[in-house]
């Protein structure tokens, strides 16, 4: 059991090495990996535009970053909060508190996605403003 939580140890201090790695690649050279979703259907998904919307916040280009995917950069406090809880939780065993949504927020939030999908990619003038 000693070594199992050596190795825990060990990747809990790992992996916001990594993320910090990440986030200078980032700020440093952009986002270069493209959507897969978009190159095989040419449709975009409710992710599309996250990358270079997560450069945008770095630089602090707030407006930029509203543009590429409003939605996203919307959820992303409330994302980033739920990885520290957990991070938190399963690495040193601390709980900060948690909001559970339950099943109606789930579907809400569902249901919020997939309309926002349908609508970024109707190529007609009111929703242009979605598309990444």
């Amino acid at each position: 059991m000693l070594k199992y939580i050596w190795v825990r140890r060990i990747i809990a201090v790992l992996l916001p090495v990594g993320l910090l790695c990440g986030i200078i690649i980032l700020y440093l050279f952009g986002s270069r990996i493209p959507c897969i979703t978009y190159q095989l259907t040419g449709l975009y998904c409710p992710g599309c535009g996250m990358g270079r919307a997560a450069e945008d916040l770095l630089h602090l280009q707030i407006g930029a970053a509203f543009s590429h995917n409003l939605p996203g950069v919307l959820c992303l406090p409330f994302v980033v909060y739920y990885c520290l809880y957990a991070y938190l939780r399963y690495f040193w065993n601390k709980n900060i508190p948690i909001f559970h949504v339950g099943k109606a927020g789930t579907i809400v939030t569902l249901a919020v996605v997939i309309v926002f999908t349908v609508c970024r990619n109707i190529p007609a003038e009111p929703f242009l403003f979605l598309a990444p």
